[in-house]
């Protein structure tokens, strides 16, 4: 998982929303941090170091994180859970799905 650092850096670089992205969860308090962290994960504003795998794992973390908060402050949307399965299906790549299954329970905050 990324540092603290690393996660204030990506809230420092991605201070504006990309042009066709929703203003208002962007800019919310409760989901628009970790939305501006996977951004910056899937621009290569940060976790260029990262392997594969790594990088993949902190994207899939940080878009649960995202969509977990925007569900508690705007309910429910389909095409959050569209973007999730969209990262999913664009592995080319062995994951650990264990893994996967562990970061979207810590990201929707399930034991």
């Amino acid at each position: 998982m990324l540092t603290p650092e690393e996660v204030q850096l990506a809230l420092d670089r991605v201070a504006v929303p990309p042009p066709d992205m929703a203003i208002e969860p962007f800019h919310d308090e409760a989901c628009g941090p970790a939305l501006r962290v996977f951004l910056a994960l899937s621009d290569g504003q940060i976790g260029k170091d990262l392997a594969p795998d790594d990088l993949l794992y902190n994207r899939y973390y940080w878009l649960n994180r995202y969509t977990s908060a925007y569900e508690a402050k705007f309910g429910y949307d389909a095409g959050n859970e569209q973007q999730i399965s969209m990262l999913l299906e664009r592995i080319d790549f062995e994951v650990d799905w264990n893994v996967l299954e562990d970061l979207h329970n810590a990201a929707r905050g399930k034991p």
